[in-house]
């Protein structure tokens, strides 16, 4: 009888823990063991942002636990202010916005019955990109209107806000009901806000900009379906994206019905190469980037956008499996929000009409970290030059948050010069080149991390 007893003890002990280690996974304040509630020991941590002139700063903040791991990521209020209750412990609070303002971290107790109080903590802005007529900003980003859409539309405004984006479209999947709420938000910030909408074929993706009518494909969704489709968003001065990088992409791309192709989709690693030892599916966006080279190489003049396609601000990828690939599980942790990563437009204004000109023209060059400026004889990415026997390169490139490691020039899809990089300051300089034999010429950033941007290609044409 007593052997029963211990058994049944046992058994009840084994269940209690297998309760509490997944109670534990789902709730940050309160766990249940056998009809017991237990309270978990957490105090607030808040504070501010500002910039240097005192003024509020809509900002990003992350908390990392005394390992390194990512423990939270939220936005501050409009007013600059944030507040979130932790379990008693050692944090590291990083505070950012985006990629032209200084980044800071702050180390923090968390005691029971002790509340911490952050002193409000200046960003000053690094570099002002917009000072070169570039503009960032995402054109694929869901809210709870699309169906695993985790977030109000103010909370993915005031996630764009907070990660330095000048602009961006909501695009939920085969709904406009969020852009009205979007658009008057929008306007309230003086932020830059475009009508959007996933048109939705299968696991295809046709993203409309500016366009706030409901738009829908047909069952078979052919090639003269969705070219119209583009046509018809091209009338209401729209513009169509696509991420569907298949066999019929050529056909659609002839049809003039598809104003840009999305090769850097947020839910997979960045186009590089070298990333190597990762889930096929995680690699994807490398295929898209090649698949995108062949069109180039086969005369297409096609304008290459990267999107976060993002479903949960504070990021859906927190707590996915750790690899042995240490850039890989940094992503994980750093990515996931909206505009990681992002396009930044080189355009007359800060308009619709300047942005989406932008897109035609290819003036892109996309990102989830490095920012660069580059002309070859003074033409930017997108234009086209001709006579370039003796092309001289000018670059800018720089980085808030990544160690800058080296500037590859890409022409029909080779690398034809590596150009090394100081790591932590703004590199400038100049080299000239022979590419009288190209067609094309790209840009790519590479970074000692995860970190990476390409450009859209400057055409070039024999004399």
């Amino acid at each position: 009888m007593k052997r029963w007893s211990l058994y049944l003890l046992i058994c009840l002990i084994l269940v209690g823990a297998w309760c509490l280690f997944n109670q534990l996974e789902s709730t940050d304040t309160e766990l249940s063991v056998f009809g017991f509630k237990i309270e978990l020991q957490q105090e607030k941590v808040s504070g501010q942002v500002i910039d240097e002139d005192g003024k509020p700063l809509v900002a990003e903040i992350r908390f990392f636990d005394s390992e390194g791991g990512l423990v939270k990521r939220i936005q501050t209020n409009l007013k600059g202010e944030f507040g979130i209750h932790l379990d008693e412990g050692y944090y590291t609070i990083e505070l950012s916005r985006g990629y032209e303002y200084e980044r800071k971290s702050i180390p923090v107790e968390v005691r029971q019955g002790q509340p911490v109080q952050v002193k409000p903590t200046i960003l000053t802005r690094l570099i002002d990109w917009r000072a070169k007529d570039y503009y960032g900003g995402d054109f694929n980003q869901h809210s709870h209107f699309s169906s695993e859409g985790q977030n109000t539309v103010e909370e993915v405004l005031t996630a764009n806000l907070a990660n330095g984006l000048s602009y961006g479209a909501l695009a939920d999947e085969n709904t406009v009901d969020g852009n009205d709420e979007w658009n008057a938000l929008a306007d309230q910030v003086h932020y830059l806000a475009l009508s959007g909408q996933t048109v939705m074929h299968r696991q295809q993706r046709y993203v409309a900009v500016n366009v706030p009518k409901q738009l829908t494909l047909d069952s078979e969704a052919s090639i003269d379906s969705i070219n119209q489709l583009g046509h018809q968003i091209h009338k209401s001065n729209g513009i169509l994206l696509t991420d569907a990088l298949n066999d019929s992409i050529k056909s659609l791309l002839e049809g003039k019905g598809i104003d840009a192709i999305e090769i850097w989709n947020g839910q997979q690693v960045p186009p590089i190469r070298s990333l190597e030892g990762l889930e096929k599916k995680m690699t994807a966006n490398v295929l898209r980037r090649e698949k995108w080279f062949e069109l180039l190489n086969q005369g297409m003049k096609i304008t290459a956008v990267a999107n976060s396609n993002n479903y949960d601000i504070n990021g859906a990828l927190i707590g996915e499996g750790i690899t042995k690939n240490e850039h890989y599980n940094r992503w994980l942790a750093d990515g996931g929000s909206v505009g990681e990563p992002r396009n930044y437009i080189k355009a007359d204004e800060l308009t619709v009409a300047g942005i989406l000109k932008g897109i035609k023209e290819g003036h892109v060059f996309m990102t989830n970290g490095p920012l660069m400026d580059i002309t070859i004889n003074d033409k930017t990415f997108g234009d086209e030059i001709s006579g370039v026997t003796d092309a001289e390169i000018a670059y800018l490139v720089t980085s808030n948050q990544s160690e800058l490691m080296q500037l590859n020039i890409i022409a029909d899809g080779e690398i034809i010069q590596e150009v090394p990089l100081a790591k932590n300051v703004p590199n400038l300089g100049t080299l000239n080149l022979n590419l009288s034999d190209y067609q094309w010429v790209a840009f790519e950033v590479l970074t000692t991390s995860y970190e990476y941007a390409l450009s859209n290609p400057i055409y070039l044409k024999a004399d």
